[in-house]
């Protein structure tokens, strides 16, 4: 992959295509990735105490889901990283029980998960926090685990760090160029020069049209803009472009925090309109199996066919029937709404083990969900990894609930008894 992008997908796929050549090797490959993880969110609650019936919601949503299905069937990162999401929330319920194994399973999964997505960054930092408190607040020994974890996350990195020198030249390339492009398209929406000082070298940056007539973040980033006119395409000048994103968001923090509000309303209802001039949310439409026979790109087959052999058109009728099923089955923005109650419902009902299971699986929900709406803009696409863990937290939810209120009617049994006794 280029330097724009993180490595770890493209070194999935390579050692797949080591196998076979065949594109559909790869796909059933990634189907089996979504099974996989589907149970093991499964396994995971029932370690936290989560009855069989209700742990299969968040691998329900992981088996059925017709978004999920799209993005296993196309060559996308996202099988590859909620199947390693997954074992990792596993293995970190598992370092609950004591010992160093579990811990440095769960520190190497969290520094895998940031070479195959970049919003993993801070993965690594929220697992080792978790995991220290969660086992500080148990009255267990915590710091050789949480040690280990993050010894282990730093070793990954590291030899990630060697494979991108070798690849890119740049030892920095542990985090992908083109992260003060995105910081930029973040900003340019709102940023007003007359309230801040442009960092040296960014005054063409600079933009006298009214917020509400400027475009979305995908316009600065990838079709024009005044960056695009003064130093081409991402990744050129990252450096100077970030600094003026930072300019921008530290003198301006209520314009961002309107834009960042803005994208995560749109995550539940992708009509909200925003700031500037054009809705360029991408929702769930973004990724519909096609319903009639489309012309595939020429670079596209060329790119297919020099890599996996004679490229085959896909059957219109397979695809049109996926369509008509993901129509049906799908998790839309309201659900997701839910999903997130229900995560946060658990933390505050969970009690013991269970609550820290809850926080952990909050947590890396939300920061999946957070970090694009606060660093590049938020589509639909980016939610669909949060799934899993926002369903598995959900789940535990239900059944948090459930208990308190049994534990609430038993009480009021239990005084309803005394005051009847003599």
């Amino acid at each position: 992959s280029g330097s724009q992008e993180p490595s770890g997908y493209p070194i999935f796929l390579h050692v797949l295509h080591a196998l076979s050549h065949s594109l559909s090797f790869t796909i059933a490959i990634q189907h089996a990735l979504g099974v996989a993880a589907g149970a093991l969110w499964f396994l995971t609650l029932r370690r936290l105490g989560v009855p069989a019936w209700l742990a299969l919601i968040p691998a329900a949503v992981l088996w059925l889901d017709g978004d999920e299905l799209f993005l296993e069937h196309a060559p996308m990162s996202e099988a590859l990283f909620e199947f390693v999401l997954a074992l990792m929330a596993y293995a970190g319920i598992r370092s609950l029980d004591g010992g160093l194994r579990w811990p440095l399973l769960t520190g190497a999964l969290t520094g895998c998960l940031l070479t195959i997505r970049s919003v993993a960054m801070v993965l690594p930092v929220v697992i080792a926090v978790w995991l220290a408190t969660a086992l500080l607040a148990s009255g267990a020994s915590w710091r050789r685990p949480a040690a280990a974890a993050a010894l282990a996350a730093l070793l990954v990195t590291a030899a990630y760090g060697v494979v991108r020198n070798e690849a890119t030249g740049r030892w920095s390339s542990i985090v992908p160029a083109g992260g003060g492009w995105a910081l930029y398209g973040r900003t340019a929406s709102f940023a007003d020069c007359h309230q801040f000082r442009p960092p040296a070298g960014t005054a063409r940056l600079c933009e006298n049209t009214p917020p509400a007539s400027r475009l979305g973040p995908g316009y600065y980033l990838w079709v024009g803009g005044p960056a695009r006119a003064a130093f081409g395409g991402p990744a050129s000048h990252d450096q100077l472009l970030g600094d003026f994103g930072w300019t921008a968001i530290r003198n301006q923090p209520l314009a961002y925090l309107g834009v960042v509000w803005t994208d995560l309303r749109r995550y539940v209802n992708p009509d909200v309109r925003p700031t500037w001039a054009n809705n360029d949310f991408a929702g769930v439409e973004a990724l519909d199996f096609p319903w009639r026979r489309q012309a595939v790109d020429p670079a596209i087959r060329q790119q297919v066919n020099s890599y996996y052999g004679p490229f085959r058109t896909p059957d219109a009728k397979a695809a049109a029937t996926l369509h008509d099923y993901q129509a049906i089955v799908r998790v839309t923005g309201p659900l997701l709404l839910v999903l997130v109650a229900l995560s946060v419902g658990a933390v505050l009902l969970a009690r013991g083990r269970s609550r820290w299971g809850a926080v952990l699986l909050a947590s890396t929900g939300m920061e999946l969900l957070l970090v694009p709406a606060l660093v590049l803009g938020a589509q639909w696409r980016y939610a669909m990894p949060a799934l899993g863990p926002l369903a598995a937290g959900a789940a535990l939810g239900l059944w948090a609930s459930a208990v308190s209120l049994r534990r609430a009617h038993w009480a009021w049994v239990a005084g309803r008894s005394r005051l009847r006794c003599p």
